[in-house]
């Protein structure tokens, strides 16, 4: 290899590695994004029948990680028909004994609640009652507020459940996903050609071959179900850090 001799050559030399570090830099960076997101699933279901006079809808919020999301988070429920409105203003909140803060009990066409933080593996639910023309629901999940720590990066920040859906699931069901890990694959092939400054030899090229089919194989042996969303809470949380009792009091004479 010919290194330069002058300065012009070496600074042809050093655009030349500038140009083709950042967009291999930049995907790594989105790459690495991706995978190092906190890992949430969010689920959303009509429970109710169309010719009911009010629509409910169950959703629900999964941690699928071992650490818990941390950092002020605000779960966003919001209906997009116009003539369209909460019947309860106060849906009920499955999230056991955590802590969180709802909106205020006023109908119309958004409900929150704003928490500090959501165990890890663990599954909430809102249970919400609506009008009829309440068809179109947008659920998200965002950061509330400022925080002197980085925000924190979700896998998934929204869920649309339209009027022509029954239910709704956005996150991994499979893990690890196949997308960045043929990446991955694809990103080692071209660095171990560019070694050999990509003249290859018949033997270089069956080699590659051999990485491309024992990636395959790792990677469907190790391929698994992402955490199904099947737990959860039985009683509806105050917000306070406790739960509602089983059965109202019942007043005696």
């Amino acid at each position: 290899m010919n290194l330069p001799n002058d300065p012009v050559s070496w600074l042809v030399l050093l655009l030349k590695i500038l140009v083709g570090l950042v967009p291999v830099g930049t995907v790594l960076y989105i790459l690495l994004s991706r995978i190092a997101a906190h890992s949430i699933c969010l689920s959303g279901q009509r429970t109710s029948e169309d010719s009911a006079d009010v629509a409910t809808y169950r959703f629900a919020l999964q941690n699928n990680e071992e650490a818990p999301l941390t950092g002020r988070q605000k779960l966003k429920v919001k209906i997009l028909d116009a003539n369209g409105e909460f019947v309860e203003p106060s849906p009920a909140v499955y999230a056991g004994c955590t802590k969180f803060e709802r909106s205020p009990d006023v109908p119309n066409k958004e409900w929150f609640m704003v928490f500090d933080e959501l165990p890890a593996y663990d599954t909430w639910a809102v249970e919400c009652t609506m009008n009829r023309h309440s068809r179109n629901i947008h659920l998200t999940i965002e950061e509330e507020g400022s925080s002197s720590t980085p925000p924190t990066r979700l896998s998934k920040k929204e869920l649309l459940l339209t009027a022509d859906q029954q239910s709704v699931f956005v996150g991994r069901r499979k893990t690890p996903e196949a997308w960045w890990a043929w990446f991955v694959t694809a990103m080692a092939l071209i660095a171990y050609c560019a070694w050999f400054e990509f003249k290859l030899t018949q033997l270089d090229l069956w080699f590659a071959a051999v990485v491309v089919v024992f990636s395959g194989v790792l990677f469907l042996l190790t391929r698994r179900d992402a955490p199904a969303i099947t737990q959860g809470y039985v009683k509806p949380s105050v917000g306070d850090g406790s739960v509602a009792p089983r059965n109202p009091p019942v007043a005696y004479r």
